[in-house]
């Protein structure tokens, strides 16, 4: 049984060793518990099969240094998003979703994982941080990907016995016979039968914002969004529940505030409003009221100023600190310090009932004599 929640971080500063212990440090005195990198197959292992053996050291030395200061930590593998970056270098802009379900591009992945179970053994590993994330996969590849799943979780358990996070097809509107539905394979999907595995959701927490070229703002009210943000959590408790399962959420976006892609004549200094405030708070008490694990996406360490950067809430750790936007800042701490409510599993109610019972029995037993 694991318990975190922690901050989603960018792959290049742990590749390039960025990371330093007064970063650390300070995220440790914000109440963190947890780091997830977000790191990409096609960063990591080179076209011809050999790994970036630099980066892939500064990312033991900063997990290393990590783990010493009491962080959990999970690297959640990254395919590519269907667009030329830096999951996918290599050429004919692999690996991309499509050639990763060839037959070589499953053996290369296997392959991949089973190294990356071995090398980090003590840490956790998502198998894909979000699957098909950006592209509209078809029904032929979504059965492909379910299928060959299992494989990949368990070759990174080959040298690895630490949960291994599995997360179904982006659950929202990439997938077009889902539309807006975050939560829709937790209706009716069904845990593979193997042991020590956490089930990752989506942007479970998305929300307040929509950018557009004139910036649009999209109100949040309790009225209105709330039974919906309400209804997502109770399929997931429900599904947690009924399989005794884990789950987490290792893009958990609160709220959008900042300009995401540079876009002109879109003002990039404004400041959260109170009903997005409302609905991170919301959405963080429904996480901890079922349990949930989550990442809060995200944090880095480099200014970026090119177009393509997502920061869109308050996790932009830029100029080289650790920033936290200062309304949203006392919304996190509150749910980093808050404790999940112990609610007795089904299984151990029945238990009780059994002890129950045999006691009773005992006592009648023993008043006979």
């Amino acid at each position: 049984m694991v318990n975190f929640k922690g901050i989603a971080m960018g792959a290049y500063d742990w590749l390039n060793n960025r990371v330093t212990d007064e970063n650390l440090d300070k995220l440790k005195g914000m109440g963190f518990s947890a780091i997830s990198p977000t790191l990409c197959w096609g960063a990591v292992e080179n076209e011809d099969g050999t790994y970036n053996e630099t980066q892939l050291s500064n990312l033991r030395d900063g997990i290393d240094r990590a783990k010493a200061k009491g962080f959990t930590i999970i690297i959640s593998w990254r395919v590519s998003q269907g667009f030329p970056s830096s999951c996918n270098p290599w050429s004919d802009d692999k690996p991309t979703w499509e050639w990763l379900l060839t037959p070589e591009g499953t053996q290369r992945y296997t392959a991949f994982l089973t190294e990356m179970g071995r090398r980090f053994p003590e840490i956790m590993h998502g198998i894909v941080h979000f699957p098909f994330h950006g592209v509209v996969p078809t029904q032929e590849q979504q059965s492909a990907f379910y299928a060959l799943a299992p494989q990949w979780i368990n070759a990174i358990k080959v040298y690895n016995n630490q949960p291994v996070i599995f997360t179904p097809i982006w659950q929202g509107e990439e997938i077009a016979d889902h539309p807006h539905d975050v939560v829709h394979w937790f209706r009716t999907g069904v845990p593979y039968n193997i042991p020590n595995v956490i089930y990752g959701v989506g942007h479970i927490g998305h929300g307040c914002m929509q950018f557009t070229d004139n910036y649009k703002y999209m109100p949040w009210s309790y009225e209105n969004d709330f039974p919906a943000l309400k209804e997502n959590y109770d399929v997931l408790k429900a599904f947690k529940n009924r399989y005794g399962v884990q789950l987490a959420g290792f893009e958990y976006i609160g709220i959008h505030w900042k300009n995401p892609y540079g876009q002109a004549g879109v003002y990039d200094g404004l400041r959260p409003r109170q009903e997005q405030l409302d609905y991170l708070d919301a959405s963080l008490k429904l996480a901890n009221d079922i349990g949930l694990n989550w990442c809060y996406w995200h944090g880095i360490l480099e200014d970026f100023t090119d177009d393509n950067l997502f920061i869109c809430q308050n996790g932009g750790l830029k100029d080289d600190d650790f920033y936290i936007e200062p309304s949203i800042a006392p919304i996190i701490k509150k749910w980093l310090k808050a404790s999940a409510p112990v609610v007795a599993s089904s299984f151990l109610l029945s238990l009780l009932g059994i002890l129950l019972i045999l006691l009773l029995f005992l006592s009648m037993s023993g008043g006979k004599k």
